[in-house]
């Protein structure tokens, strides 16, 4: 009975350890809810139109989709924000679809 106990217990803790790793990695095409962290870039033409919103955090940089909210999110460039959205893999990138945004103190 002892012995069952330590391999769930083992089990768990490998698991848990996967999860934070990121070992678990997330499958091309698999939307997930995230809460990230980050700084907000905006890539421009040369007309300064935007062509593209990213949210960088320290180890992931998320594409971000421009929709309505993802366009609002422009209007935080070089700011620290906290995003709620769904994030889903394509061609190996992270696409973030923006749910919410929340400006953060340095």
């Amino acid at each position: 009975m002892v012995t069952i106990k330590k391999a769930a217990g083992v089990l768990v803790l490998v698991g848990m350890m996967m999860l934070c790793s990121g070992a678990a990695s997330q499958k091309e095409g698999e939307v997930r809810t995230v809460t990230v962290q980050g700084v907000v870039n905006v890539k421009t033409d040369a007309n300064d139109y935007i062509i593209g919103v990213s949210l960088v955090t320290e180890d992931i940089t998320y594409e971000v989709v421009l929709d309505e909210k993802g366009d609002e999110l422009s209007d935080y460039i070089d700011l620290k924000v906290e995003v709620k959205g769904t994030v889903a893999e394509k061609d190996g990138q992270k696409w973030l679809t923006v749910l919410t945004i929340k400006e953060l103190e340095e």
